[in-house]
């Protein structure tokens, strides 16, 4: 399972990426650790995912949700209909 992520940086700006595991991928961000834009930009919270059965499929997710706008990112109404997962619930969060 692959994951694509968005983030909600504290300067209100996002990040988004893709991962194998959502949880250590934001402790990551979190910690500065190989994380250049979010490192002046923590704390950081995870506002979306969506799981993919390859990366693939992940990674052009990614890229679309990059070209986004941060307006659009934060609309919440850009959401509905996905499928989405919320952090609790997603299959590729591991803790």
């Amino acid at each position: 399972m692959y994951c694509v992520y968005l983030l909600r940086c504290s300067d209100d700006s996002f990040s988004v990426g893709s991962t194998k595991n959502v949880g250590g991928r934001v402790r990551t961000h979190d910690s500065g650790r190989r994380a250049t834009y979010t490192f002046k930009r923590r704390l950081v919270r995870l506002m979306y995912t969506e799981v993919f059965d390859t990366e693939t499929q992940a990674i052009k997710r990614e890229r679309q949700l990059k070209r986004w706008s941060a307006t659009k990112k934060a609309d919440p109404d850009c959401w509905q209909d996905r499928k989405a997962q919320k952090f609790e619930q997603a299959t590729c969060v591991g803790m």
